[in-house]
């Protein structure tokens, strides 16, 4: 029996105008520009519909609807003339009920966005209590993705939590109201961790945290609200989800950031997606927690949009492609050093070693080790300083701390599929380049940037 999914939200048109700079105007500090190509798509809770139906998922979708300009009629074919969307508009008089977020470029920056939209959005609802009902009666499980543009307020969005814990019937959430009470109880939520900061303002994660703190805070958070899966998106630092039994960091996908536009959308239809695909049975559905499968896809599906400009659904193929991924041997890949004081030359190195490795381990001098091999002058950053400042690098996915003068023993551990250094070294003078190759593994050397190295950093302030 084919799951009946439901999936409710504010529907946005995204507009994008492109700029590039010519010279700087004589009249004030802004650029003189030149309009270069422009264009529009749906966004919002249409774009968590159109990467659903990518994904393969049919469902219902439920939207807020005035009168949409000509072109507008047009973005909107792609809901509904798409054979795996039944779309399901509630009308309404309000005008600018759909907003229209309009971005501007220059030189491929965000230069500033105008919106153009309803007052009050996040007072009022169009959903009466009678579609609620509904829509909750006529479908096995929910999506809300309500970005507190007219379709939900407080009220409903706490009605649709009960009705759906009534019927055991899981709704995913993702959303902007600031109410605590609107929440609680929730099947999963997944907010970002500026929405969980405006919710939750007692446990705010603040910059200074660790992961370890964030950790803790989420997981009290979840306990108070009694969200049985609560999902936090942490940009850069990857997102922690949290349930009764366990709360979990997942590191981000390592990829460049052209725009992160959409990928809070990309990451709840991953998200979505994953929970209910290898599930058969609905009626397990309410008791199933989300799992790292889970978890690792929505991080995936969010990093495929944020390399592209604009808001772009996740593509047709993506499950098939992540799994063909995951099936593929890692290459795991290790360096090592006392960076002590970070310079190009070593970012240099690291971007080159995690090109050429699905996973870089950087094994890190201790203190002690330093000293050894420096002198007692050295290091002059702690280990502490030395280890977050490497671990903020999107090159490295783990470091490891070392004690010895080399690394031989972490290496022989690690059992690396490919061993990186700098050309300062032949490979016959690389530590654990030997045992390497005895299985199989590979040895890369990396040109460094010339006459550059910590101990030429230091020298040269030493002489200022």
């Amino acid at each position: 029996m084919e799951t009946k999914i439901a999936l409710i939200g504010d529907l946005i048109i995204d507009k994008f105008i492109n700029f590039n700079s010519l010279r700087l105007s004589p009249e004030g500090p802004a650029p003189v520009v030149k309009r270069e190509k422009s264009f529009k798509t749906i966004g919002g809770a249409g774009n968590v519909a159109l990467s659903l139906s990518n994904l393969g998922l049919n469902f219902s979708f439920y939207y807020p609807s005035t009168k949409f300009e000509k072109i507008d009629k047009e973005l909107l074919c792609n809901l509904t003339n798409n054979p795996n969307i039944r779309t399901k508009p509630i009308y309404t008089d309000i005008n600018d009920i759909n907003p229209i977020k309009t971005r501007y470029y220059v030189d491929n920056r965000q230069f500033m966005r105008e919106d153009k939209e309803f007052n009050n959005k996040n007072k009022i609802s169009i959903l009466s209590s009678k579609l609620i009902s509904e829509i909750i009666e006529n479908h096995d499980i929910l999506i809300v993705s309500d970005y507190q543009k007219g379709c939900i307020n407080s009220l409903t969005l706490k009605e649709i939590i009960k009705s759906c814990n009534n019927l055991n019937k899981p709704v995913f959430i993702d959303t902007k109201n600031k109410s605590l009470n609107s929440i609680k109880e929730a099947f999963c939520l997944k907010i970002n961790k500026y929405e969980f900061d405006n919710i939750f303002e007692e446990y705010r994660l603040e910059d200074s945290d660790s992961i370890e703190d964030f950790k803790l805070k989420i997981k009290e958070v979840q306990k108070i609200s009694n969200i049985k899966n609560l999902v936090v998106t942490l940009g850069a630092n990857g997102c922690i989800s949290s349930n009764k039994d366990e709360t979990l960091h997942y590191e981000a996908s390592i990829v460049d950031v052209i725009d992160i536009t959409g990928a809070g959308d990309a990451f709840l239809s991953g998200l979505f997606y994953a929970f209910i695909k290898k599930e058969e049975n609905i009626k397990n559905l309410f008791t199933k927690k989300l799992g790292e499968e889970n978890i690792k896809f929505a991080n995936y599906a969010a990093s495929s949009v944020v390399t592209k400009k604009g808001t772009f659904p996740i593509e047709k193929n993506l499950y098939k492609n992540y799994i063909d991924k995951i099936n593929k041997k890692k290459i795991i890949g290790f360096t090592n050093g006392c960076f002590d004081i970070l310079h190009i030359g070593h970012l240099s190195l690291l971007e080159e070693a995690r090109r050429n490795c699905d996973y870089l381990i950087v094994g890190l001098n201790s203190d002690h080790s330093v000293k050894k091999l420096k002198g007692n002058s050295r290091p002059i950053n702690n280990l502490k300083t030395r280890r977050k400042i490497l671990e903020s690098l999107k090159f490295i996915d783990e470091v490891i701390v070392f004690n010895e003068e080399t690394p031989e023993r972490l290496i022989k551990e690690i059992k690396p599929d490919l061993l990186i250094k700098g050309s300062d070294y032949s490979e016959k003078e690389i530590i654990g380049a030997p045992f390497v190759k005895s299985y199989g593994g590979n040895i890369l050397i990396v040109d460094l940037v010339k006459n550059l190295s910590s101990s030429n950093v230091i020298n040269k302030i030493k002489n200022l």
